[in-house]
């Protein structure tokens, strides 16, 4: 990641829009399909009534995660790092996490915080808490 989008936080994780994915009653719905037509190894949703930011993202084992999408650090996004089964924050000082969401080096003073995920079909639904 440049100096410069570590600064301002940009993550690599694109949005997902809006339209593709609703949020009620405590879950957040979205077909699997409009994750995969995304080619990236990880989404976040925010706004649309959700409390927080989400990532949704494919781990290096093949499994689907969700988190909060927020360091305890700074507040700034986490982005998924291929190939080595862990979380980033994108801010310079780069917290890591597991896909656990435990805290594994970095300023962060907690570890993340993991919904769970289930799919029905072609649905994801996230249960935030």
């Amino acid at each position: 990641m440049s100096f410069f989008k570590a600064l301002c936080g940009i993550c690599y994780s694109p949005k997902l829009d809006n339209s593709l994915w609703q949020y009620q009653n405590g879950v957040l719905l979205l077909k699997k399909e409009d994750y995969e037509k995304q080619n990236s190894m990880g989404v976040y949703m925010t706004d649309g009534g959700l409390p927080n930011s989400v990532l949704l993202f494919c781990g290096d084992d093949g499994v689907l995660y969700a988190i909060k999408n927020v360091c305890s650090h700074m507040h700034r996004k986490i982005d998924p790092i291929p190939g080595s089964n862990t979380l980033r924050c994108c801010s310079i000082m780069h917290s890591n996490f597991d896909y656990s969401g435990r805290k594994i080096s970095g300023p962060a003073s907690r570890n993340l915080v993991v919904y769970d995920l289930s799919q029905e079909g072609n649905d994801i639904l996230i249960k935030i808490n």
